[in-house]
């Protein structure tokens, strides 16, 4: 465990640049021995996208006829996931402006429910919105990098107390 611990104090030491190049490169057992050492340490985080209401979608603010005009020609898979999570009226509006089929087979998934993870479908979604010309979402942090946040925080105000 000492291991560990060393690494996690390594990683804070980097810049947040590097820190994310390292944890991309990692596997996922390494990963998961990281956060298993961070939880250990920490209290639990700050909430994270997990549930339906804190997922990723589509602004509304977006014009529904924009919408369905750069999904008529995506396959329904796409088109499902990327209006999973808005508001029902927002939705009904955008499939109304969708062709026959498309609109046919994305009503089929919408009913099978959900089939991308909440990263998945924000993923989708960023891609979506660089294709329409709009601002990209933020990424939601995983809650190993929000785990590794603040051990970051807590080891920097344990340096600031030590040195004041």
């Amino acid at each position: 465990m000492r291991k560990v611990a060393d690494i996690l104090q390594h990683l804070h030491a980097l810049t947040a640049e590097d820190r994310t190049w390292i944890l991309g490169k990692l596997t996922a057992p390494a990963k998961a021995l990281l956060l298993a050492a961070v939880s250990d340490e920490q209290s639990p985080a700050a909430p994270v996208a997990t549930t339906a209401s804190d997922a990723p979608s589509l602004p509304t603010t977006l014009a529904a006829m924009r919408v369905a005009a750069a999904l008529k020609e995506e396959p329904a898979w796409l088109a499902a996931a990327v209006l999973e999570g808005a508001t029902e009226s927002w939705i009904t509006d955008v499939v109304e402006r969708l062709p026959t089929v498309l609109r046919s087979d994305v009503a089929s998934i919408r009913r099978a429910g959900p089939t991308f993870t909440p990263s998945a479908r924000q993923t989708l979604i960023r891609l979506f919105l660089a294709r329409i010309g709009q601002a990209a979402l933020q990424p939601t942090p995983s809650r190993f990098h929000v785990l590794l946040e603040r051990l970051s925080a807590s080891r920097s105000r344990k340096r600031l107390t030590l040195h004041l």
